[in-house]
Formats: C-alpha cells, structure tokens, sequence
C-alpha cells in the first residue's frame, strides 16, 4: 500500500484561491532555528553486485534563514569507487523563488507576502511542465500549515493530496488517482525542535518534486511536532508505518529509523541527521 501512495499521481485541492483571507495574512512567515546546515544521509543496497552506497543530501541556509543550495551525493562504500555529486541552487526575489537543479529542471515558486508559495511553475531538462497550486491554514498555535496541492499538466488536474488536522496529534492525509482514492492516518507525537519537514512528506509524489521547497520553509511551517506513525484505512494488510528518533544535547535530531510493519515482517530503514 505505501509503495502505492509513493507511485501513484495522487490529487489535492481541484481549486485553488488565490486570495487569502485576513486570519491568513495577519499570520508572520517566521520559523526560528539556529543552524546553518543539514545533511540527511542513508546507507543503501547499491544492487547487482554493486555493493552498499552511501546517500546524502546537504542544505545549507544563508542570512534570513534562505536556503541557498542542495547538495546530492553518491558514494559507493568500495574503494576507488567514483563520487557523484548534483547540486540544486536558490535564486530569491521579492516575489519568487527559483529552485535549478543540474539536471535543467527549473522550478518557480510564486511566493505572498510573508513568503509562502501560492503556485509553482515546473519546467523539467525535457521542456515538460507541471503547474502547482498550494493551499494552507491556520493551525492552533496561530501560525499556518501546509495542507495540500494541486498538479496540472496541460490544463488537466493530474493530482491531488489533502493533509487535514482532526486533533494537535493526529491528521488525515487523503489521495485520490482516476477513480481510487485513499486515506492514512497519521500520529505525530513529540515536538519538532528543529523546525524540519517530515521525511515521509518530503518523499511523497508529488511532494517530493518539492523536498527544497519544504526544506526551504516555502510551505507553510514546519510541523510542531514528529511523525510518529502511518495506517492506512482499512489496513487489509495489517500494514503500519513508524519513526522512532534520537537527538543530541541541543534536542536536535541525529537519526531517524523509519519501520514499515507489513503482514507482520518489518522492513527498517536509519537516516541519520548533522545539523551544525
């Protein structure tokens, strides 16, 4: 079922209104943190013989906490194996942000007035474009989230995600794809010291076209709190997600340890987090 979610074109939001009310607008853009970089890295079954491979991910942040480039690397653990590397960059004005990858895939984001993206242009290397719209709300702390978005290709609504809170700690995240929809559960529980995206979301098609975007707080706020579990509804598989995490003396987080539980046999994965 979650390879599913992962795979599938899913929708959010078929409207989206480009005017946002006053609650929304007397709302500040501000996610405080104090550091300057984070790097994200997982160790990999390379296949074919390959061998492991060591999989990271660096962002780093300038003045008024603006994330200013990604860097991707691959390493193979054997020696005298070559490194890749692919680096994405940040262009800011007033009113946009402009997201390039090595790749020639280009994203504009259309940014309102405190900073929060309300359409997203995506040209890719092959001159195929995406457009995104956005939507949020007020959250009980008095700020604002994410809670969905809306893909378009060539003036067709291709997919659709809805993220929306029933208490502080729990939340329902809706997809739906041609005539199947579905819906997950989702369990947060301890707090977000670090102001950092959900690894799940930032994975999730087609959210994970936006991963520097969610890195670069473009989306709304950080969550408040970690995610802490995954079930989808119905679960005919007894299927469920979990995250357990570890943090340094600052309270920021140094691994995450994502467990997907499925007909009763796990399948673990560990990412561990540098934030200086």
């Amino acid at each position: 079922m979650k390879v599913l979610l992962k795979s599938l074109a899913f929708l959010v939001f078929l409207t989206f209104s480009a005017c946002l009310d006053d609650e929304f607008l007397l709302v500040e853009h501000t996610t405080p943190f104090s550091y300057k970089s984070i790097t994200v890295t997982e160790t990999t079954d390379g296949g074919l013989g390959a061998g492991l491979v060591n999989h990271s991910d660096t962002y780093s942040f300038g003045t008024n906490q603006r994330l200013l480039y990604h860097l991707f690397t691959q390493q193979f653990v054997a020696e005298e194996s070559p490194t890749l590397q692919h680096e994405t960059t940040l262009a800011y004005t007033d009113k946009t942000v402009t997201v390039t990858d090595a790749f020639g895939h280009s994203s504009v984001y259309t940014l309102d007035v405190h900073g929060y993206a309300t359409a997203c242009t995506r040209t890719e290397g092959s001159g195929f474009v995406r457009h995104y719209a956005f939507r949020y709300a007020a959250n009980p702390s008095g700020g604002i989230s994410f809670t969905g978005l809306t893909e378009t290709i060539n003036q067709t609504v291709t997919a659709e995600l809805e993220l929306k809170s029933v208490t502080p700690t729990q939340s329902l995240l809706t997809v739906h794809n041609g005539e199947f929809a579905y819906t997950y559960h989702l369990v947060a529980a301890e707090t977000n010291v670090h102001h950092l995206p959900w690894l799940y979301l930032t994975e999730l098609y087609p959210l994970n076209l936006h991963a520097d975007a969610l890195y670069a707080h473009l989306l709304g706020e950080a969550p408040s709190l970690l995610l802490q579990t995954i079930t989808p509804e119905g679960n005919q598989q007894n299927e469920q997600t979990t995250y357990t995490y570890t943090h340094d003396e600052r309270g920021y987080l140094t691994s995450c340890t994502e467990t997907l539980r499925t007909d009763g046999v796990n399948y673990p994965r560990i990412l561990t987090y540098v934030l200086k």
